[in-house]
C-alpha cells in the first residue's frame, strides 16, 4: 500500500434508516441502501449517494421499484437487484437515470435467489423461482451492453434447490461456485460462453472449508471465503466463547485453490471481502467479544497481504455489532453495519471508514 490507511468509525449524519443495506463503489461515487421501518409490517426503501463517505444525498429508486440490493460495478455505472412485492429485476443505475429490466418469467411462488457476475461488459444471471411448493426452476441469462437480456445455460447440477450459488467473471469468462446446504458438497464450474460448462474443482480443493460465499474477482486472481474453516476459543477451556473461522482462498483459474496468508503468517479470517482500484480488502471475522480489535486486511495485486488496521467500536452500549462487504474506491475503504445497543433495545447503523494517507 503507498502510504497507510486511517479510519474513522462514525453514524451516519445524513441517511436517515433505521439499517443500512449495503454500499458499492462506482466511477460516479459510492451508493448505498437502507430502509426504515415505517411500521411493524411495511418498511421505506431508500438510496444514497456520496462522493467520500460522509457527506450522502438521497437519489431517487428506481420506478416500481421498493428496494435494491447487491449492486456492483457494470459498464459505465452499477447493476443490482430489485424487488417490488412479488417481482425481481435486474436495475441498472448510470449516475443519472435508472434502467429496470425483468427477470422473466416472474415469481409465481416466491424467489430461490439471484445471483449476478460481471466480465467487462457482459453480467450472468441466474435466477430461480417456484412454480409451487416443491418445483423450482432456475434460468441462466447474460446481461449485454445493450442491457438486453438473452438466454443462455445453466451448469449442469443434478439440482439446484437448497443450494448457495457464487459466481464471479474475468477476461476468461464466469467460474459459478455451489455448495449444497445439506452436504456442503462443493463444485466450481467454468464457461468461456455461458453456453458450456466444465467441472473444474469440487470440495477437497479447498480443504476444510464447510461452504463457500463472498466469490470476487481481483485483478489476475479469483477470491473466495471458505466459511467455518477453522475454530478459535478466545475464553477459559476448551469450549469458552468458540467461533468458527472463515478464510479466504484465493486461485489464478479456479481449478488450483491456496489459502491466502499475509506477510506475517497468519491466515486471511474475514466473512466480507470487497475490491475496487485501491485494492481487495477483507474485514476480520465476528467475535464473541465485541470490543475484540478485528483486523482490516488488504492487497493491492491480490498476492501480498497485510493488515492495515483493525478499528474496534466506539458504541460502549453495544452488545454485539457486524459488518458487511466492504466498498473499495480509488483512496476510500467504506464498510457498514450495525451495532445492537441493550439500552434502547434496537439495532444502530454505522459505518466505518478508512483514508489513503500518502
Amino acid at each position: 500500500v503507498m502510504g497507510t490507511v486511517e479510519w474513522m468509525w462514525q453514524e451516519p449524519v445524513d441517511i436517515e434508516v433505521d439499517h443500512l443495506g449495503d454500499v458499492t463503489w462506482s466511477e460516479f461515487g459510492f451508493i448505498a441502501n437502507g430502509f426504515t421501518e415505517a411500521s411493524f409490517a411495511t418498511t421505506e426503501f431508500s438510496m444514497w449517494i456520496s462522493p467520500d463517505g460522509v457527506a450522502w444525498e438521497q437519489i431517487p429508486t428506481p420506478d416500481g421499484i421498493e428496494g435494491v440490493w447487491g449492486m456492483q460495478p457494470f459498464l459505465d455505472g452499477v447493476v443490482g437487484q430489485g424487488y417490488a412485492a412479488e417481482t425481481v429485476s435486474l436495475v441498472y443505475y448510470d449516475g443519472r437515470d435508472w434502467a429496470v429490466i425483468p427477470l422473466a418469467p416472474q415469481a409465481a411462488d416466491g424467489f430461490g435467489g439471484v445471483w449476478v457476475a460481471v466480465a467487462g461488459d457482459q453480467a450472468l444471471v441466474i435466477n430461480s423461482w417456484w412454480e409451487n411448493a416443491s418445483s423450482l426452476v432456475s434460468h441462466a441469462r447474460v446481461l449485454g451492453p445493450d442491457l438486453v437480456l438473452r438466454d443462455a445455460t445453466l451448469p449442469p447440477l443434478d439440482s439446484w434447490t437448497d443450494v448457495n450459488v457464487q459466481m464471479a467473471g474475468s477476461a476468461d469468462g464466469f467460474i459459478v461456485a455451489t455448495t449444497s446446504f445439506y452436504t456442503a458438497d462443493m463444485a466450481i464450474w467454468h464457461s468461456t460462453d455461458t453456453n458450456t460448462w466444465t467441472l473444474i474443482a469440487e470440495s477437497e480443493q479447498l480443504d476444510n472449508a464447510q461452504y463457500l460465499s463472498g466469490m470476487s474477482r481481483h485483478r489476475s486472481q479469483y477470491f473466495v471465503v471458505g466459511d467455518a474453516a477453522e475454530m478459535r476459543c478466545d475464553g477459559p477451556g476448551d469450549n469458552g466463547n468458540c467461533v468458527w473461522l472463515s478464510n479466504v482462498w484465493s486461485s489464478p483459474d479456479g481449478v488450483a485453490w491456496d489459502r491466502v496468508i499475509t506477510d506475517s503468517g497468519e491466515p486471511v479470517s474475514t466473512y466480507a471481502i470487497g475490491s475496487g482500484p485501491l485494492g481487495i480488502v477483507a474485514i476480520g471475522q465476528d467475535s464473541p467479544d465485541p470490543t475484540y480489535p478485528r483486523p482490516i486486511y488488504m492487497s493491492v495485486d491480490g498476492t501480498e497481504w497485510t493488515t492495515i488496521g483493525g478499528p474496534t467500536l466506539l458504541d460502549p452500549d453495544s452488545e454485539w455489532w457486524w459488518v458487511d462487504t466492504p466498498a473499495v474506491g480509488t483512496d476510500t475503504i467504506i464498510a457498514v453495519g450495525s451495532s445492537y445497543r441493550v439500552t434502547d433495545n434496537r439495532d444502530q447503523p454505522f459505518m466505518i471508514i478508512g483514508r489513503l494517507v500518502p
